[in-house]
């Protein structure tokens, strides 16, 4: 049923009776029932429709639909329109004519569809004057009091990809973001923002979830082992992931009302079969048990319903009243509600509202798409732009066009010969020579690329049949782009689209528009045998030179508003601005009085090889009068003293944010001609110096920061000090290496490869093994405060030649050569010994330091009440404490260098929590610091930057007045206001969320792009097998584990299979030997089938001990 009836995936498996009804009826009601979520509807038994297929039936059953028409005739989409396409939809057999009933519903205008002119609202009023007054006519209050708006919140968690066949995606979203926001673990300093993506429930708490095809309200029960329990509107309790849940508010219901429900719900997990499954309360309940919750639940529903009613000519409007004639919108759910509701107090509007606004935006099927991520303020909706929508449209009507005369020439005439091209049923519109032209136009490109690029079902296409002739001598030439054409502007259009559809996911997956896509690919007709979805029509893209071959898409999400990508002019207008600002710039130091002259005392500038701009150095100083004492000083560039909050130049960096490290390009926040010339760290620079006592055990005896200028600087890789300090009793971890394509030159930096020191000289090397002495010192403070030494290592990945393009929609391109991909990272061990240690351990001094800079500035600003930007993490209060987790489970396991067992480590970062970000200095459990704010990288994080101007402004100001500002509550001298860091908290925490993301996903793709070449065209050699480490089940297919190589620690999936079900299954931390079985470049999947199981997974304590040790 799921090709069939489009959203609807099959019939909902609800009672007895209703599955008793003919299933033209059942479809039908379910089909109403998704766009209304009427509890009317789903009330419905045989005894009012009649037997199936009886007499009785067929007067019945069309009683029942005209009740339920009248029932929810106030909604925004008729019953009519769906009753008419249901209808329409059964008298189809093809499955193009089937596509085609679909487009003919939808209006050509560009605009969003509306519904007929006349229809509900004549109902609406026919009814009135019948009935008399009733609920529809009702005066609702949008400034309720009821409940606290405040607790509202649009909990889009991430997207929910490839689901189970009755769960259809209703959201924007990519199965393999969802997969690697779980996956992907960084560093110390950086794991701490993207712990978790879960949000933390409390019995009582209302959510809205998708269960069988439509949405339904459910109050949040408990947390039972690792399955969610929720009780929703029906009386029905499901498990279900929280990444199912779009919207929630706080409160709704005290847990004591929740509480007479638990002695009749599992307390136990149920099988995995069942989860996801509606669950009818058993006969022995007593039916009043749940009665307070549902009933609680369906008069909220139907308040938030009467909001619509009363607001229907808007709320039917919404993407009109939203939408940016040019511009992409993004913006919360208050914010949208405050808009379309004429709101004059938005902290005011009611939850019901705020409801009725949320999914009057999710009916939208194209133009408004929902955030993957939630975050404590709410997530936010993308909104495209009218001109963008209006693209979408035009090509649908051509399409549309198209198909209709394909339909019509296929119909015979009078005398029994077709109608042909000219015969008299062609519709002769525009649109039919306009699609012709593209499908031909487009088998002839097509059939050209296939000469020199193979064809394959990955997502992409194989590397280039032709090397460039330059290249031989050259590697800058080893690339080279050739025109051979030009596309008209009508192709344009349609290349657009397609680029919307396949490579942004612009389109819902049920949604009628999305069938376009796949129509097109099926009239060029060059993918036969392949499945027509977003992967097909992404390697068409690369097939018409639109798009290169190896084309990142991660960099198509216009989320992460990337300059130069033409998704949108406001960030490409920014830097422009910002860039035109510089002929003009005339730098000033606003420091300059107060800056220290660190003279002689030497900064160790300690960074990648290729590291274009350096943001901070470390020294150490020896306390005179105190041998076992030391100030150590983070030196951080200081750009901000020079570039005012409200200069163009930090404007674009708001825009952006941060700055966007790709293999294969950066997108700098601040220009690197001003970086490199005037703020990265060197000799004469300018800094903002973090500074702190320490004493032989790593305390903090006091604190202090101060603007500076450093002159000794010295320039050290990390891997310069991994080998210089390397103890010589232990081995370094040994790397893997993989290239394909040509060896590539290294690449250092004309500035780095002046200074750039490979040996440490005695005085260096005893100042740094001090150095290291001290940091390993505040680590175990840390580490008692419950941080936790992740020793992740993403390793390192270069791309040569592979510089991005607009999409070429103008040009027809052929692009011979391909680019050389690196890459490089330590042999997996998920149980470090105390035998080796890893070769990028040697810069552990690094984060360690700059943690300890960050906590310098948060007791800084602390003590000063000045708001910024702290960091912290909230633990959900259902799961064991991680205090108790760390002592009962990691601490005996931690082994001399200081690393856990990696399963212990996910698991306990899983107990951390969500990290946050606050105006008010929060316990960050990770850091293990009681108060934690980032300011060392203020040349590529915009929050450092804000962080800056705060501090600078209370230095002066306290340098003025000659007085402390501790203890003081008037801050009129900082740029910022406590008001405004807090309006800036959802975009700065959004923004850096995708960036990590977008950053961890960039270098996933390049290493399945080289995997690919290595394994499908033997540019490389790989081992014949490799030995997979599991931890985890795959969360959107569970069919699948995800696994580690210990060569190359390539994240994999590990397919079940007959010969595993022999050896007990698989279970997490099982080695197992497998063998590559498909590479799919569109996902960024590798995919392996086991071969044998090499060691099965010792028992150990984990999270259900914790709780069993924690009762008794």
């Amino acid at each position: 049923m799921s090709g069939q009836w489009g959203p609807i995936a099959r019939p909902r498996q609800a009672t007895k009776e209703f599955a008793s009804i003919c299933w033209r009826c059942r479809t039908r009601i379910q089909q109403y029932a998704l766009y209304h979520d009427s509890p009317l509807i789903r009330k419905i038994s045989a005894s009012e429709v009649g037997a199936p297929d009886s007499q009785e039936h067929n007067s019945k059953s069309e009683q029942t639909f005209r009740r339920v028409e009248t029932e929810a005739s106030g909604n925004h989409r008729t019953f009519a329109s769906i009753r008419s396409y249901a209808t329409a939809t059964e008298t189809l057999v093809a499955r193009d004519s089937h596509t085609l009933a679909s487009l003919n519903n939808v209006p050509g205008h560009w605009q969003q569809p509306q519904p007929p002119v006349g229809n509900i609202r004549d109902k609406l009023r026919i009814w009135q004057e019948q009935q008399g007054p009733a609920v529809f006519t009702k005066p609702v209050s949008l400034e309720s009091d009821r409940g606290q708006s405040s607790n509202m919140q649009n909990l889009v968690t991430r997207s929910p990809g490839e689901k189970r066949i009755d769960e259809p995606v209703l959201i924007q979203g990519d199965a393999a973001e969802a997969r690697e926001r779980n996956a992907f673990i960084n560093d110390d300093h950086q794991v701490a923002e993207r712990i978790s993506d879960e949000l933390h429930l409390e019995s009582g708490d209302m959510v809205e979830l998708i269960c069988a095809g439509y949405l339904v309200l459910a109050v949040y029960v408990r947390l039972v082992g690792r399955q969610v329990q929720f009780y929703t509107m029906e009386g029905e309790w499901i498990h279900r992931p929280l990444r199912f849940v779009y919207w929630a508010t706080r409160h709704f219901v005290s847990p004591a009302e929740v509480a007479p429900l638990l002695p009749h719900l599992p307390s136990t997990e149920i099988p995995f079969e069942e989860i996801d499954e509606l669950h009818s309360m058993g006969v022995e309940v007593p039916r009043d048990v749940g009665a307070p919750l549902t009933k609680k639940m369906n008069q909220f529903l139907l308040e938030s319903n009467e909001v619509y009613r009363a607001h229907a000519d808007r709320l039917d409007h919404v993407y009109d009243l939203l939408a940016d004639p040019k511009h992409l919108r993004y913006m919360t759910l208050k914010e949208a509600a405050s808009i379309v509701l004429h709101a004059t107090y938005p902290s005011k509007i009611s939850e019901q509202a705020l409801l009725a606004v949320h999914r009057a935006m999710l009916n939208i099927e194209v133009g408004i798409s929902t955030e993957i991520r939630d975050h404590w303020t709410g997530g936010t909706y993308e909104i495209l732009s009218k001109r963008e929508l209006s693209v979408v449209f035009q090509v649908r009507e051509w399409l549309r066009e198209y198909q209709e005369e394909l339909i019509m020439r296929a119909k015979p005439t009078q005398s029994g010969h077709q109608a042909g091209h000219s015969g008299r049923f062609s519709v002769e519109g525009r649109g039919v020579q306009i699609i012709e032209n593209f499908v031909k136009r487009a088998r002839q490109v097509v059939e050209n690329s296939r000469q020199y690029r193979q064809l394959t079902n990955s997502g992409g296409i194989g590397p280039s049949l032709i090397l460039p002739e330059a290249a031989k001598n050259n590697y800058n030439m080893a690339v080279k782009h050739v025109s051979i054409g030009s596309f008209s502007e009508a192709d344009s259009v349609i290349l657009r689209f397609i680029e919307m559809w396949a490579a942004r996911g612009c389109m819902k997956k049920t949604s009628q528009i999305s069938a376009v896509g796949p129509m097109l690919l099926r009239a060029i007709g060059m993918y036969k045998g392949f499945d027509l979805d977003r992967r097909t029509g992404f390697t068409f893209l690369q097939e018409m030179g639109v798009i290169a071959p190896w084309e990142n898409r991660i960099a198509f999400n216009a989320r992460l508003a990337l300059p130069g990508h033409n998704f949108d002019t406001i960030t490409d207008d920014l830097q422009t601005d910002a860039f035109l600002s510089l002929r003009d710039w005339a730098p000033q130091d606003s420091m300059k009085h107060l800056r220290k002259d660190w003279g002689d005392l030497e900064v160790y500038c300690i960074d990648s090889v290729n590291a274009a701009e350096i943001d901070d150095g470390i020294s150490l100083e020896r306390v005179s009068d105190e041998k076992s004492q030391y100030w150590i000083h983070v030196h951080v560039a200081n750009p901000t003293s020079f570039i005012p909050p409200e200069h163009p130049i930090s404007k674009y960096a708001a825009q952006l944010s941060e700055t966007l490290y790709f293999p294969e390009k950066v997108y700098p926040m601040l220009n690197p001609k001003i970086t490199q010339k005037h703020f990265s760290l060197d000799k004469d620079r300018p800094t903002l110096t973090f500074s702190a006592k320490l004493n032989a055990e790593g305390e903090i005896l006091e604190t202090k920061i101060q603007p500076g200028v450093i002159r000794n600087v010295m320039y050290f890789t990390q891997d310069t000090i991994a080998q210089e300090l390397a103890s010589t009793d232990k081995e370094l971890t040994p790397v893997s290496r993989l290239t394909v394509g040509r060896n590539p030159p290294l690449a250092i930096s004309k500035d780095r490869g002046k200074h750039l020191s490979e040996k440490l000289n005695d005085s260096q090397r005893e100042t740094l093994l001090k150095l290291k002495e001290l940091s390993n010192a505040r680590q175990r403070l840390r580490t008692a405060k419950g941080a936790l030494n992740v020793g992740f290592s993403n390793g390192d990945t270069t791309v040569h030649y592979a510089e991005p393009t607009l999409p070429y929609r103008k040009t027809i391109r052929r692009i011979d050569g391909d680019p050389t991909i690196s890459f490089s990272t330590a042999v997996f061990d998920p149980n470090p010994g105390s035998n080796t240690q890893n070769i990028s351990s040697g810069d552990s001094l690094v984060p360690n330091f700059m943690i300890l800079a960050c906590e310098v500035a948060a007791l800084w600003t602390q003590s000063r009440g000045i708001p910024v930007l702290y960091r912290g993490t909230t633990r959900d209060p259902h799961l064991p404490s991680p205090a108790e987790y760390k002592r009962v489970v990691l601490d005996p396991l931690v082994g001399e260098d200081g690393l856990p067992p990696y399963l212990k480590k996910v698991e306990y970062m899983t107990l951390v929590g969500k990290s946050y970000t606050s105006v008010d200095p929060v316990h960050h459990q990770m850091i293990g610091a009681d108060a934690y704010s980032k300011i060392t990288s203020p040349l590529r994080r915009y929050g450092d930057m804000v962080g800056h101007w705060q501090i600078e402004a209370a230095i002066r100001r306290e340098a003025e007045t000659g007085k402390s500002l501790i203890g003081t509550t008037d801050h009129s001298y900082l740029p910022f206001s406590r008001r405004m860091i807090l309006d800036l908290l959802p975009y700065v925490a959004t923004r850096e969320s995708h960036i990590a993301l977008a950053k961890h996903t960039a270098q996933l793709h390049w290493i399945v792009q080289a995997i690919f070449r290595a394994y499908y065209f033997k540019e490389a050699p790989l081992p014949e097998t490799f030995e997979v480490y599991l931890w985890a089940t795959d969360n959107v297919t569970r069919r699948q584990w995800r696994g580690i190589t210990k060569e190359l620690q390539l994240s994999v999936f590990l397919k079940e299979s007959t010969l595993s079900g022999k050896a007990g299954g698989m279970q997490p931390g099982d080695w197992w030997e497998a063998k590559i079985e498909s590479v799919d470049t569109f996902m960024r999947d590798i995919i392996m089938v086991p071969v044998r199981l090499i060691e099965r997974a010792e028992p150990t304590l984990g999270m259900d001990d914790v709780v069993r040790l924690s009762a008794s």
